[in-house]
């Protein structure tokens, strides 16, 4: 049986390749070390991550990359986690956030849960645990919309696993919060 990674632990480098990268993660941890384990393991299967220490940090690397999924520690200085989970919902993030936690009681789970995460794993974790709830997150989260991954009115187009709105054939530079809106804007449903 594998260890769960801890601060302080030796990451074990034969995890198991998956067939569901090249989401972007970004991995909000406080110490060091384990934000480091943390990305080394996404890495290895496949995704993207950029890494933030505060929550602060954090906010600024969602409003300026595109991010898939959010890991997040709910200890952190300054700002805490359940904070960070609320601003990204309240500024209209739909991307999955997973908080990542020494926080062991169910009043933490459910305030987590609560102020918006998608799932919430208890420190230590078996990293394969946590690779496996990543993905099946995404699978919910990250799916193109029916009938295609781009869309086409006159001389728009709209690319979802890009975020990209085209005119022309040239690139409008949306912004990732413009490029998410857009793509949930498209799948509202009419309303007659």
């Amino acid at each position: 049986m594998k260890q769960p990674v801890q601060a302080g632990s030796a990451l074990v480098e034969e995890w198991p390749d998956t067939q569901c990268g090249g989401s972007t993660i970004l991995v909000v941890e406080d110490e060091a070390l384990t934000r480091t384990k943390i990305s080394k393991i996404m890495e290895k299967n496949k995704f993207a991550t950029l890494n933030a220490g505060t929550g602060e940090q954090a906010l600024a690397l969602v409003q300026s990359h595109h991010v898939d999924l959010v890991l997040l520690d709910v200890v952190l200085p300054g700002m805490d986690g359940f904070e960070v989970c609320r601003r990204i919902r309240a500024e209209g993030g739909s991307m999955a956030i997973i908080m990542l936690t020494q926080l062991d009681t169910t009043v933490d789970t459910i305030r987590g849960l609560e102020c918006g995460a998608d799932d919430y794993i208890v420190k230590p974790f078996i990293p394969e645990e946590l690779v496996a709830r990543i993905q099946a997150v995404l699978r919910r989260t990250c799916e193109p919309a029916k009938g295609g991954t781009t869309i086409s009115l006159r001389d728009f187009t709209l690319e979802y696993h890009s975020q990209k709105c085209l005119r022309g054939g040239t690139d409008l530079n949306l912004t990732p919060k413009e490029g998410t809106g857009t793509c949930v804007i498209d799948r509202a449903p009419v309303r007659g």
